[in-house]
Order: structure tokens, then sequence, then C-alpha cells
């Protein structure tokens, strides 16, 4: 495993920072974060446009009731969104506020990061394309990964939130490049997902003992995050009920995310 506070192959050193801390979004992803936040002594305030989301918050962290007011002496502010017409939204509001850093943790395209690392820098703001991988369990245990976009400066400035919220982490380049390797992951999450469904459906239509075998194929090539997902799923599930579970990462959220894989690939004529 990659070390805990990896920037570009150099470990962050000394005492860690206290900061002041804004969480715009307070859904699935954001409350995770927020709390991880939290627990790691930083002062944090949170924002959802939906304020019942903020209902469902520890005593440590404080609910406010604007982005202006989640910007307001904060040291860094995290975008924790939908889709791409929420940030543009509420960059339109941060680039009125100022705060002195964001970090866009959601997936978007490589343009629309690119144009908001542009558009904070003109009024003096610290951009980051941040997008985060490992769902929900990892935003709550603090153990994300994040794919960085954007000046070495910025990222050093964001590093004690980093290291609050992820296991791993790093600076992969300038504007758009943490957008584009998040892409990269969904495409690949995609391919396992799909690979983990087809084996066990295999797998059960053979009469094979997933109890066994799972652990088998932990160690075996097959390997995979999503297969051991939904092979813990599978077993002890009731199969007529599997189809209707409620989901903490909902579909709609993975489609958005693959059609911007699609048209990333489109664009560059694959």
């Amino acid at each position: 495993m990659l070390p805990r506070r990896l920037l570009r192959g150099h470990r962050v050193v000394g005492r860690r920072r206290h900061l002041q801390v804004g969480v715009i979004g307070h859904g699935n992803m954001g409350r995770g974060v927020a709390a991880s936040l939290a627990r790691a002594g930083h002062d944090v305030v949170v924002y959802d446009a939906d304020g019942a989301q903020t209902l469902r918050r520890p005593s440590t962290i404080t609910a406010v009731d604007s982005v202006a007011a989640a910007c307001r002496r904060a040291d860094a502010v995290l975008l924790s969104l939908p889709h791409e017409a929420a940030e543009r939204a509420v960059v339109a509001d941060l680039l009125e506020a100022r705060p002195p850093l964001v970090l866009n943790l959601g997936t978007s395209s490589v343009g629309w990061a690119r144009e908001a690392h542009e558009a904070c820098g003109g009024a003096g703001v610290a951009y980051l394309d941040a997008p985060v991988s490992g769902g929900p369990e990892g935003a709550a245990a603090g153990s994300l990964a994040v794919f960085l976009g954007g000046d070495e400066a910025a990222v050093r400035r964001a590093a004690p939130v980093l290291d609050a919220i992820a296991a791993r982490f790093a600076r992969l380049g300038p504007a758009g490049a943490g957008a584009g390797a998040k892409l990269v992951n969904q495409a690949l999450v995609a391919a396992n997902a799909q690979g983990a469904a087809e084996g066990l459906a295999l797998a059960e239509a053979l009469g094979c003992d997933l109890e066994q075998l799972l652990p088998l194929l932990d160690g075996a090539w097959a390997a995979s995050t999503m297969l051991a997902r939904s092979g813990a799923r599978r077993l002890g599930a009731d199969p007529a009920r599997l189809a209707f579970e409620s989901s903490a990462a909902p579909l709609r959220n993975f489609a958005k995310d693959l059609a911007l894989v699609r048209d990333a690939a489109a664009g560059r004529g694959l």
C-alpha cells in the first residue's frame, strides 16, 4: 500500500494543521467526508441545498444556510455534488465568496475541470479537481483515493484536508488531470462490475459453493474490489430481494459517470 500521505513521492511531515473547512453537499459522500474531517480535528461547516440533508450530522459539525456562509473564514472548501450542473451553480457563488482553496471531489469532465480552474484562478481562488473513489464507506472511514489535478502549491496547502479523508492521494498533473484519471477509474470499475456480475451468475448456474469459491477467487487473477463487494452481497442474501435493495451509491450516478467516460473516449477517437 502507498504511504497514507503520498504527495508525488513526498510524505507530509510535521504537526498536522487544524483548519476551518466548508463542505458543500451533504449527501452520501459529503456526509462521510465531513465526519472524517471533524474526526481529524478540523472545524467543519456544511451546506446542502436540501436543508434536510444536514439534519443527519454529528454535533461537532455546524450546518449553515448558504454557500457564502460555508466559505466564510474557511481555509478550504470541498464540493461533494451530484453532477456538473450543481457544480457550475456553486462555483458561480464561490467566485463571489472567494475562499482561498477549493477542492472539487465530484466526477466531472476534463473540460469543465479546466474551465473551473481558469475561472477560480481569475478570482484569486486556488482550485483542485480532486475526484474521489472509495464510496460512502471510504468517505466515512477517511480511506478514499483522491485523484488530484492542479498546482503543486495548492496540493501542498490541501494536505491536511487530504490526510483526513484519504488513504491515498497524488497529484497527477495540471488542471483536468485528476478529472481524467477518475474517468479511467470509472471505466475500470464498470468493466470489473460487469465481469463480477456475469461470473457470479455463472457460478450460481453451475452450482458452485460461493462460500468456498469467493476466497479462492480473492487470491486469483479474478480478484477485484467489485467482485468482493458483489460476492458479499450474494452470500446469504434472498435473491428475490437483491434487485430491490437500496444502494448508497445509486446507479444513476454511475450512469452519469459512464456518459462522461464515453464522451471523453469519443472526443479522442477511441
